[in-house]
Formats: C-alpha cells, structure tokens, sequence
C-alpha cells in the first residue's frame, strides 16, 4: 500500500547527458538550448515541449528528443515520451540515461516486463547506478518477484546508503514477503534519513498494524495525511539536484 499526494509529480532523476552548446549549433540554437533546459528545471513541461521540438525540426539531435521525451514524461504523457525516448536510443544506443529514462516511463505505464529490460541495460552500459538497480526493484516488486527485489534494493543501498526512499522500497519489499517487522526497522530508517516521507509512514503503519500495533499504526497514518496535505508541488528533474530520487 502507497500513498502519494495527487499534487506531486515526482519525475525519474537520471544523469543529464550533457545537452547545450554543439557542434554545429548557432549562437540562437544554444540560447534555445539554455531556455529549454530552464523549462525542464523550472517545472514547465509543456514549454519545454514546445521549445525541444523547434529545435527537432532544425536539428534532429537524440539529446532533444530525450529532453522532449523527459517534458512528456512529467506531464504524465509517457507513451509521447516513450516514442521520443526510442528516437533518442535509435541515435544514441549507448546513452544508459536514455534507458533509464524510458524503463521509468514504462514503469508508470505498467508494462514492468519491458521497463526491467530497460533498467538492465542501463545497469548494463553502468553498473554504479544505484537508481536504475533501485527502479527495477521497483519492477520486480510490482510483478511478484520478491527475491530478485530484495537483491536489487540491498545492492542499490549499498551503493547510495543514505537514500531514504531505498529504505522505503525495502520496507514494501519485506512487507510483500511477510515480514513486517523487519519492514518496520526498513521505514524506521527511511524515516530517520527523511522525516517528511509521507509514504514511509503510511507503510510503516500499515506493517504496524498488520502486527497488531495498533496505536503506533494509527499515528503513522495520521502524521501521513499530515505530510501528505501540507507537501508542496515538486517536479524534480534529471541530474540537476544531484539527488538521484
């Protein structure tokens, strides 16, 4: 069980793969670059949208489409991203960003076989990724397959160990298993890491409850409804707060 505010979009963060000024590319072009690439920072999706695909139809680069495919994708239109992503791969077939980038798109569509796939080959192509390890925990988890979860999430916390939402992944994977009190030392740590993780303490409440803690579980329920009210809006975008949840 999750909990998510309706307000938040959170977006994959994934390496940023160097797009700006080119070879080949006029003084205007770059600028436009730059004022796309405030757009995706800023939150502004659909004018990044609009400012990638002028650039597309001058200059049909795999970096625009992928910035396009990230635009679509935090407005929640990911089979536009998926198609801008296969153009970027088709250009670039090495880039790992741009699998990642497509595994996530895939994962929100539900089609976790094909989004595993993608997580692979980003791992593949760089194996230190503990984002792409971490989403096809995700994956796994969603499709029943605990045992290749609970490897993923502990090799992605091996690799980035203060990651509250690591914490919280393995916290769901334990859950999925049955074994709540071990999910419950997972959440406590999520929490600890990040004591504004809505989603930490409405699963840790869940486990607590289902442990027959029942007055823990109740406050953890309420202080997630508390959290999850007061969040703001957030689009986090790709590489650029060095965060990688």
């Amino acid at each position: 069980m999750s909990l998510r505010p309706a307000t938040v979009i959170i977006l994959v963060l994934i390496l940023w793969t160097g797009v700006g000024a080119s070879p080949g590319l006029g003084e205007a072009s770059e600028d436009l670059v730059q004022k796309g690439r405030n757009a995706l920072q800023a939150g502004r999706p659909h004018e990044a949208v609009e400012i990638f695909s002028r650039l597309i139809a001058t200059d049909p680069q795999a970096d625009f489409y992928y910035c396009r495919g990230l635009a679509y994708s935090s407005e929640e239109k990911e089979a536009l991203a998926v198609r801008d992503f296969n153009k970027a791969i088709a250009l670039k077939p090495d880039q790992p960003g741009f699998f990642l980038a497509r595994g996530f798109s895939l994962l929100r569509s539900a089609r976790h076989g094909t989004a595993i796939k993608d997580f692979s080959r980003t791992i593949e192509l760089d194996p230190q990724d503990a984002e792409a390890i971490g989403y096809r925990a995700r994956a796994f988890l969603a499709t029943g397959r605990y045992k290749k979860a609970i490897e993923d999430v502990n090799s992605a916390i091996d690799l980035s160990p203060d990651e509250s939402e690591l914490y919280r992944l393995k916290g769901d994977v334990l859950s999925g298993l049955g074994l709540f009190r071990k999910a419950v030392y997972a959440y406590d740590t999520a929490i600890k890491l990040k004591p504004g993780n809505a989603v930490a303490y409405n699963n840790r409440g869940v486990a607590l409850a289902v442990l027959g803690r029942a007055k823990e579980a109740i406050k953890d329920l309420r202080e997630a409804m508390k959290l999850a009210v007061s969040t703001p809006s957030a689009v986090r975008l790709p590489g650029m707060s060095g965060n990688a949840w």
